[in-house]
């Protein structure tokens, strides 16, 4: 769907998140297809029409005769807005907590009876388990979507400009992928409705993961362009992807903080194609 709508228009792109929800139906449920629909086609159309919109630079100070295109750092802006909306009305619409912890408890339950190995681990620390994976789950949930959507959207936005059907100019991820300053007080409201606590609690810490999520990436894209032209740079980059796979936690902790501290960065407002349309 991303690539017909960034690709040829915002028409073929609902066309195909159209066709993709009709199918869905067929092999599922239309339940499911309107859950999608919802919850990714919408989102994914709407991100494809800001991905192409673009007016004369000159009208906002640049030359005359080029495109400043939608800003990568505002597009990036909303898909962590999107993921935390997602997230955060996915998380609510479960409910009761306690009734999920008991749907994992039963499936362990059907595990260890299946597998006789696993009846050596002790179920007290299985359900430990459980309980710390449910109280992380919101953040993890809202990180997973920005990473769905921003991957999907580079993915998609390669493949039309590799077909020759990218009106938008490649992005330099590296240079220009940041999060705008408002990102900032954003982060802070969600964690803040997380220590509140009560009902929208777990919202709060969905909101905290998708903008989590959309900084530490804003500072891998930092060390990408801070090692630009380097003879040592694949050899960083390797080592710096390794770490983060082994130790997870602390390493992307330094690039989240990188990220906020990240946000003035500033980006090329123009596109070198002065034959481009607006769309």
């Amino acid at each position: 769907m991303l690539v017909a709508g960034i690709g040829w228009s915002n028409r073929a792109g609902v066309i195909a998140g159209f066709i993709g929800a009709i199918i869905l139906g067929i092999a599922t449920s239309p339940f499911v297809a309107a859950l999608f629909a919802g919850a990714l086609f919408a989102p994914a159309a709407w991100i494809a029409h800001l991905t192409n919109l673009a007016r004369p630079a000159d009208e906002i100070g640049g030359p005359e005769g080029e495109l400043a295109w939608y800003p990568l750092s505002r597009l990036f802006l909303y898909i962590c807005g999107i993921s935390a909306a997602l997230s955060s009305l996915q998380i609510l619409s479960v409910g009761d907590s306690q009734e999920m912890r008991d749907t994992y408890l039963m499936l362990l339950e059907e595990f260890i009876a299946q597998t006789p190995e696993a009846e050596t681990i002790p179920l007290n620390s299985m359900e430990a388990a459980i309980d710390q994976f449910l109280a992380i789950m919101p953040f993890l949930l809202g990180a997973f979507f920005v990473l769905l959507l921003f991957f999907g959207w580079y993915v998609s936005a390669r493949l039309a400009d590799k077909f020759r059907r990218s009106k938008r100019p490649r992005d330099d991820l590296p240079a220009h992928l940041r999060m705008q300053p408002i990102a900032i007080p954003i982060l802070g409201a969600g964690l803040v409705v997380y220590f509140i606590g009560g009902g929208l609690s777990a919202a709060g810490l969905a909101i905290t993961g998708a903008f989590t999520a959309g900084f530490t990436l804003s500072g891998l894209a930092m060390l990408h362009f801070a090692t630009r032209g380097k003879p040592w740079r694949l050899l960083l980059l390797w080592f710096a992807y390794v770490v983060v796979f082994i130790a997870s936690m602390m390493p992307l902790v330094a690039f989240f903080i990188a990220g906020l501290f990240g946000t003035t960065r500033t980006t090329a407002p123009t596109s070198p194609n002065k034959n481009d349309k607006t769309t």
